[in-house]
């Protein structure tokens, strides 16, 4: 499966994380598999912008550490012993490594980030495209940037461009 990336803008200080809470719940139902996300966001009185990573490279890292100590430990002879040093090791790997959204992209991005404006990263594929932007509709997003194909960032753009109520496009 080949990941794609989409930057989403949104108004409000809050709305990212609001749509990011969809995310998850369309995660859950199997119609996207997020790989890693970022939320940006800047108050409405201004101030510095905000950045909530909801991934953890580090955690992953322990988790994988944990595994190969626990094999490690289980062929040497000592399973507690094993399993911690593979935690360590592996919390300062996944510290160290960064295999999602890039910092510099999320720093550049953020740096043009308004009052009252908030930005959602995600970086996965879309299992079900169609219910994925049917999910998304609502929030009224803009597409910043994307690596999707010309014809799937199209639709997207289209799909969210759609007024829901009121006025019809």
């Amino acid at each position: 499966m080949a990941l794609k990336m989409v930057i989403l803008g949104f108004d409000g200080e809050n709305t990212a994380a609001g749509v990011w809470e969809s995310i998850e719940d369309q995660q859950k139902l199997g119609v996207v598999e997020i790989e890693d996300a970022v939320i940006a966001y800047r108050a409405a009185e201004g101030g510095a912008a905000k950045v909530h990573q909801t991934h953890s490279t580090t955690a992953r890292g322990v988790k994988r550490g944990a595994g190969v100590g626990l094999l490690a430990g289980l062929l040497l002879g000592g399973p507690i012993g094993g399993v911690i040093a593979g935690a360590t090791v592996g919390a300062i790997a996944g510290s160290l490594q960064n295999h999602g959204i890039d910092d510099v992209l999320v720093e550049n991005t953020v740096r043009g980030l308004g009052p009252d404006k908030s930005t959602l990263f995600l970086l996965g594929e879309a299992v079900d495209e169609e219910k994925l932007r049917a999910s998304l509709k609502p929030y009224k997003a803009r597409v910043l940037q994307t690596t999707l194909s010309e014809e799937q960032e199209e639709k997207l753009r289209k799909a969210l461009a759609k007024e829901e109520f009121g006025t019809s496009g």
